[in-house]
């Protein structure tokens, strides 16, 4: 070991270690090859190098899962530091079946707080559900069926959420005709949801019912944050249930594909931030935006009315008293020039617009998919703006050389 690093505190250097750089492909997830080899410099750096390895686990394929059972139930290992590698496992993400394998690791993490979750099977057996029945701490979910059956048995046990992702994008057809009778049947859940994220639910009439349900408990009182990112929803669809509910006047950030004609000042009252994923936003939609909000984020301005979607950010920053502290823009990924040159018009005009504001200007390409915000974690929701992290694997991404490009000319 290197002298200087020796004199170094061993607070300091754990403190360093918390702060390993992120896996290329999990922005959310330190690196496993910085950690592990920092386990193995020295006796006084491994226990805290592994809690930090064992914090948050990506399992993939067979091999994988069967290795990280074993390391938390080695029979050679010492009781005290297997205690210590279970309590460390925070975030787990893993392809779900109902083999004992699965349910072990589930009985294995009594400290998990986040499940992010594949399932490809029709149904858990009474094993899998007991081990989730006993993971009551589990507060952020993120969940991704083929079928409606296990999505619905997990969240029916799961009663301590506070964060809820939806993804039913691969979902099968028949598990998309039989969600509406079956929420039918279900009581109503009892988590106190701050966060609901929904992706890709189904169809329109089953998505609402999906929503009209999860937020039919208390997260009617509780939920603050709500992000709708399938292409059905809009800001005027959403309006009839967030008024009966009085979940809108209680909403803080909201993000939706698009805003249709909805008065935002009296749906949303209290927003801090507004997502648009999707859609153009238009001057008569500016003109309606709360009075308190904090970070707009944009998919793109309506490029025939640019001048007066300005005037009206520029009306709506004075009488709001300069509550617009953040303004962001996301570019489209699109080879057709004209579309490009739209989109560097837009960027550069709101540049300058945020520049004579003091108004924080940030620019995304959005590195998978193609909406704003898609890169914000699950998690309690810090002071707005909240944080939308870059992968640092952005630059192998020949996306970034045209980001890079529209930034050097944003003067032009």
């Amino acid at each position: 070991m290197d002298r200087g690093v020796q004199t170094l505190p061993i607070e300091l250097i754990i403190a360093i270690m918390a702060e390993a750089p992120p896996q290329p492909d999990n922005i959310q997830a330190p690196c496993y090859k910085w950690l592990r080899a920092c386990s193995l410099v020295c006796r006084s750096w491994r226990a805290e190098a592994q809690r930090l390895l064992f914090t948050r686990v990506k399992v993939v394929g067979s091999t994988k899962r069967q290795a990280f059972r074993d390391a938390l139930k080695s029979p050679t290992a010492d009781a005290p530091h297997l205690l210590f590698l279970r309590g460390s496992v925070r975030s787990l993400s893993i392809l779900m079946g109902n083999e004992d394998v699965h349910s072990d690791i589930i009985n294995l993490c009594p400290a998990l707080r986040e499940l992010h979750v594949s399932i490809h099977v029709d149904g858990f057996t009474p094993d899998i559900m007991a081990a989730f029945q006993r993971t009551q701490q589990i507060e952020v979910l993120c969940v991704r069926p083929q079928y409606y059956k296990p999505l619905l048995q997990l969240l029916t046990v799961l009663e301590g959420l506070k964060c809820l992702e939806v993804d039913c994008y691969y979902a099968k057809q028949t598990a998309k005709d039989a969600l509406i009778p079956a929420l039918q049947k279900l009581p109503p859940p009892k988590w106190n949801l701050h966060q609901l994220r929904i992706q890709a639910l189904f169809e329109k009439r089953s998505s609402h019912n999906f929503i009209a349900w999860a937020l039919s408990g208390p997260s009617s009182r509780t939920l603050r944050i709500l992000e709708c990112q399938y292409t059905s929803y809009s800001a005027t669809t959403l309006a009839p249930y967030l008024r009966e509910s009085g979940i809108g006047a209680r909403l803080l950030s909201l993000q939706t594909p698009r805003l249709g004609d909805e008065d935002l000042s009296a749906l949303v009252p209290s927003l801090r931030e507004l997502i648009v994923g999707s859609d153009p936003i238009f001057p008569h939609s500016i003109r309606r935006f709360p009075q308190g909000l904090v970070h707009l984020s944009l998919f793109k301005l309506d490029e025939d009315h640019l001048p007066q979607c300005l005037a009206e950010l520029a009306s709506f920053h004075e009488r709001s008293g300069g509550s617009l502290r953040v303004i962001t823009y996301n570019i489209y990924r699109d080879e057709d020039p004209p579309v490009e040159n739209a989109a560097r018009a837009a960027a550069r005009a709101l540049y300058k617009f945020c520049q004579t504001r003091g108004i924080d200007f940030w620019l995304f390409l959005p590195y998978h998919g193609y909406y704003s915000g898609e890169r914000i974690p699950l998690g309690p929701a810090p002071p707005f703006p909240r944080p939308m992290p870059v992968s640092p694997d952005r630059a192998r991404h020949d996306a970034s050389h045209r980001l890079k490009t529209f930034i050097e000319n944003m003067n032009g």
